[in-house]
């Protein structure tokens, strides 16, 4: 039986937002409840009874369900008619998958990162390293397909990547910093651009430059952008991908806001395609000029400079 990845919210306070939550977990959600507050200030995994695997994200601000997919309810009644009480909820909450990653070389290079006193030439060595680390967890479901070599000793089965190839998206300028360890780990995926920039009185993204093929049907997309903070560059990327035929996106993020995951989520539940979100780390909060805190400052003036 295959298993599913959720993200939900059960913070005091959001309990609104997590009756599929409820409904999934039943007579656990409120042991779940109760292991809450002693995971508030760390990555943790919780085991229920019933084979569902709970992982608690850092400072409590998501949890992730790993759960045998007849857990989940179903779309149609007996009757051949949808089932009205779940599944809008059930489409929504599944549309984004989150992954907070937690290996020691990761950590090692975020904290490297958010030196003050890391110059750009290293900081831009450090995000390609990462990045890297990052891509592998990334790829995961990159799709591929059977295919016969030749070895040195006789012909044996491996596997391919499938065509069309992978689209590899950064949205500049910060996340060309992101591009070169990407494509290291896959060489043979095309890239293409998007020019995204906040407006720093309203927040809200504005597009000034693309370079991406006119169809994308059938295509895997990974968008590269360092920082999810307010999520309207992300979540505007991914919905212009969508709408030229993308079926499927991962995006990759170095560092990522509560509020930022957040309004991306809102943004994104609507497109019915599959989101996957991988981030290096997740911080506390925004501060009151849409910074991501502790952070790591500007990607991109840290990157390239202030280009002023």
């Amino acid at each position: 039986m295959a298993n599913v990845s959720i993200v939900a919210d059960i913070r005091p306070g959001k309990q609104s937002q997590s009756r599929f939550t409820r409904h999934i977990l039943g007579e656990h959600h409120a042991l779940l409840l109760d292991l809450y507050c002693p995971f508030l200030s760390k990555t943790a995994m919780a085991t229920l009874p019933s084979g569902i695997r709970a992982i608690f994200g850092k400072n409590g601000q998501y949890l992730k369900l790993i759960l045998p997919s007849q857990h989940l309810p179903p779309l149609l009644e007996p009757d051949g008619e949808p089932n009205t009480t779940n599944p809008p909820l059930c489409a929504k909450v599944r549309l984004v998958e989150l992954n907070v990653m937690d290996h020691p070389l990761v950590s090692h290079k975020l904290t490297l990162l958010r030196s003050v006193d890391t110059p750009s030439p290293v900081f831009r060595q450090l995000v390609e390293e990462l990045v890297t680390l990052m891509a592998y967890e990334g790829t995961r479901e990159v799709r591929i397909e059977p295919t016969t070599v030749t070895t040195p000793l006789t012909t044996t089965e491996g596997v391919a990547l499938t065509r069309p190839k992978p689209l590899v998206v950064p949205i500049l300028r910060a996340g060309l910093g992101m591009l070169e360890g990407m494509m290291r780990l896959i060489p043979s995926a095309e890239v293409g651009f998007v020019g995204m920039a906040r407006d720093e009185e309203t927040l809200q993204p504005m597009t000034y430059a693309e370079r991406l093929p006119k169809d994308l049907s059938g295509r895997q997309c990974y968008v590269l952008d360092p920082m999810l903070a307010t999520g309207g560059s992300l979540g505007g990327t991914v919905e212009f991908l969508v709408r030229r035929g993308a079926d499927h996106i991962t995006c990759l993020c170095i560092l990522a806001a509560p509020e930022g995951i957040e309004n991306f989520r809102k943004l994104v539940r609507d497109l019915d395609v599959p989101c996957h979100l991988i981030v290096a780390g997740l911080d506390d909060h925004l501060d009151e000029h849409g910074y991501i805190v502790p952070g790591l400052g500007d990607a991109g003036d840290r990157l390239y400079g202030l280009a002023e």
